[in-house]
């Protein structure tokens, strides 16, 4: 695989991965009918946290099959004493992703640049008893 091919498929796992953070949902409902999420994590008023995989709503209830315990299928009322939490889009982490990515292009860039231009063994022709290019 060339090395540009393997840049951009990391960049790419990385921006899917890496800008998003799981979050409490506001309006479980309203949020999963919308994004349809693949899951979902409920926790329960005595603190247990129960993971749903392809979560749907049916009604006042959230059902989804639970991710532990052979598959099996799970419903939960949607009470204010549980909390729901999803993935979502997080622009924080987004920013500090292209913020490295610009940060390793700019290095990578100024190495190609400087780096290339002297003989072997020398980064910067002229430097550190490096000869001068003539």
């Amino acid at each position: 695989m060339k090395p540009t091919l393997r840049t951009a498929i990391c960049i790419v796992l990385a921006g899917t991965f890496g800008c998003a953070t799981v979050r409490p949902v506001a309006a479980p409902s309203a949020y999963i009918a919308q994004h349809r999420p693949d899951q979902v994590w409920v926790a329960d008023s005595n603190g247990e946290l129960f993971q749903l995989n392809k979560p749907t709503v049916s009604g006042d209830s959230i059902i989804g099959t639970l991710a532990t315990g052979g598959g099996e299928l799970m419903a939960f009322e949607l009470t204010p004493a549980r909390t729901v939490f999803a993935k979502q889009p997080s622009k924080s982490k987004t920013l500090q992703l292209v913020g490295v990515i610009a940060l390793v292009a700019g290095a990578a860039t100024y190495g190609f640049i400087v780096g290339g231009s002297g003989d072997k063994g020398c980064a910067t022709p002229g430097m550190r008893g490096c000869p001068a290019v003539q």
